[in-house]
């Protein structure tokens, strides 16, 4: 098969999902739960967001057991 030959449905390229959080409320862990349990077929990972000591920060590492790639990343303050 030639490049030509393919169509868009037949491209899944890798994505990287940015999710800034800060804090926390009765909706946050759903909502977390939701962006991971999206479907896609290529490759993805999700970076979540967050000030470092933020209360969100348990709930994404106790999330993080997924079989996607999921990253807290504390030292991006500025998201």
């Amino acid at each position: 098969m030639e490049a030509n030959d393919l169509e868009v449905g037949d491209l899944n390229p890798g994505v990287t999902v940015l999710k800034p959080v800060k804090g926390l409320d009765s909706k946050s862990e759903e909502c977390f739960r939701s962006r991971l349990q999206q479907s896609y077929d290529g490759s993805h990972q999700v970076l979540f967001c967050a000030e470092k000591d933020d209360p969100a920060e348990a709930v994404i590492e106790r999330l993080s057991r997924w079989e996607m790639e999921v990253v807290l990343s504390p030292y991006m303050t500025t998201c």
